[in-house]
């Protein structure tokens, strides 16, 4: 007789899923907030993102094809969508542009300014 109460394996299937999703998560944040403050390692960390959803979207088609009959338009989408994340990975870590604005440095008195003029008297 089957059940359709949830059993230990899914509850562990989901926990697991929950984590790594969270962690990926993180990850993505991490790297938009240090890209955000200029941060070497945010650029890196983007691209390694970037690459990794590169793999997973292209292996995910090799080793989970659709059953059902995909249009070509379907196909050249997937494969554009590849191209244009691998050019934005070369773009990110090999451009001058992004080496220069990785680099420059953020004057101090801008993170911290002066404190506004008192009117006592």
């Amino acid at each position: 007789m089957m059940t359709t109460q949830p059993s230990e394996r899914s509850f562990v299937g989901f926990l697991f899923t929950a984590t790594v999703s969270l962690i990926f998560i993180g990850l993505f944040v991490a790297a938009f907030w240090a890209m955000a403050a200029r941060k070497a390692y945010g650029r890196w960390l983007g691209v390694g993102l970037l690459g990794f959803m590169v793999i997973l979207a292209n292996l995910s088609t090799v080793l989970f094809p659709s059953d059902s009959d995909q249009s070509m338009v379907s196909i050249v989408i997937r494969i554009l969508y590849s191209i244009f994340l691998v050019i934005l990975i070369l773009h990110i870590s090999l451009s001058d542009k992004m080496e220069v604005f990785f680099n420059r440095k953020v004057d101090p008195s801008l993170l911290d300014p002066q404190p506004p003029p008192s009117f006592d008297v």
